[in-house]
């Protein structure tokens, strides 16, 4: 493994580096599996869905060699960091009640409205999650059954 690094700023202007470079040739397969765990971790951050599926749904598509399908981590092996990363990108719990449902929570993703109600009933928040297709389904039901 590389031990090189090149510093830059936030403006990608080069500053130093650290370590050498000199000592191994480029592998190609570290490469490819490079660009496919940023991809993975682009869609993690951006994406709702389940990380086992987005994880498998990139490996189906990417087009590695067979090298680099052979390094790349099972699902389940790469789930505990993806799942820290997706962790750290989802917004912390409110202290308060008193706070913002933010557009990832109130919108779906083809764009149409998900937050259905949000008031205060004696003193406590109550809000409702539904779309309107999950609405008329409901009123357009002859049995409703609760837990």
């Amino acid at each position: 493994m590389c031990s090189a690094y090149i510093h830059t700023d936030q403006n990608d202007q080069y500053l130093g580096r650290s370590g050498d470079h000199n000592s191994h040739l480029p592998v190609p397969e570290r490469i490819e599996l490079s660009i496919f765990k940023e991809k993975v971790k682009e869609r993690i951050v951006k994406e709702t869905a389940a990380i086992g599926k987005i994880y498998e749904n990139e490996l189906a598509s990417a087009t590695l060699s067979e090298a680099a399908l052979a390094l790349a981590p099972l699902p389940n092996e790469a789930k505990s960091s993806l799942n820290r990363l997706r962790r750290q990108a989802t917004p912390p719990l409110p202290k308060s009640s008193i706070f913002n449902v933010p557009d990832a929570y109130s919108i779906t993703t083809n764009g149409a409205s998900f937050l259905f109600s949000d008031t205060i009933v004696r003193k406590k928040r109550v809000i409702l999650f539904a779309t309107d297709e999950q609405l008329r389904m409901l009123f357009s039901a002859t049995h409703i059954m609760m837990d």
